[in-house]
């Protein structure tokens, strides 16, 4: 039985979806190591000193570390719980257009896609850290060119190269998957980067 992988996902996410659909499986390594690599290289560009131990004691740094593990935990099996959630939704919105997936495909589907919007987050934190700029800045979205602020900051910031690649291969899983029209399955990656965007857009007037 053929083996999900990431980079497949990246060169040849066709195949990806056939495997998925008999083997939905969860690459979960690569991922918590990509997830790991965007935090620290955000914490570093955000504040260097984070790294910096001089002068504390062998207990005051073993705590920080022990700390930071298991605030990472907690935040990765957060985003874990908000991606089941967000799979079970898919499902049911999958069955009101007539089509029909497994809540473990579409789990599947969502964490291992999971690749793309944290290659997009590495690639901006790299970036900020060269030009010594804001770890938050979208440098390939809308938001970025277009001087705007609050709610619409937010929206236009999801209008971004990543994000696009994201939603084109959510539709071609949910066409492979679920045995949807193609029309179908990108009515239903759109409806999603729409929620994600209003979501992101309201989390930017706060």
């Amino acid at each position: 039985m053929k083996k999900i992988s990431l980079l497949g996902i990246i060169t040849n996410p066709k195949e990806q979806f056939e495997a998925m659909k008999s083997n939905p499986t969860i690459s979960w390594a690569p991922l918590l190591l990509l997830f790991l690599l965007a935090v620290f290289i955000y914490a570093y560009t955000d504040d260097p000193s984070f790294f910096t131990f001089a002068g504390n004691s062998g207990v005051h740094i073993g705590l920080s570390v022990i700390f930071a593990i298991v605030v990472l935990t907690i935040v990765f099996l957060f985003l874990s719980l908000l991606t089941m959630f967000t799979s079970w939704i898919m499902q049911g919105l999958v069955k009101l257009f007539g089509g029909r997936i497994a809540f473990k495909q579409s789990f599947s589907l969502n964490m291992n896609l999971w690749v793309i919007t944290l290659l997009g987050l590495v690639f901006h934190l790299i970036l900020a850290m060269l030009f010594h700029d804001n770890p938050e800045i979208q440098y390939t979205s809308l938001a970025s060119i277009l001087p705007v602020k609050g709610f619409w900051e937010g929206v236009l910031s999801c209008v971004e190269l990543f994000e696009i690649w994201f939603t084109v291969l959510l539709a071609m899983g949910l066409t492979t998957l679920a045995n949807l029209t193609a029309k179908k399955a990108w009515i239903i990656a759109i409806l999603f980067w729409m929620l994600l965007a209003v979501m992101v857009g309201l989390a930017s007037t706060l």
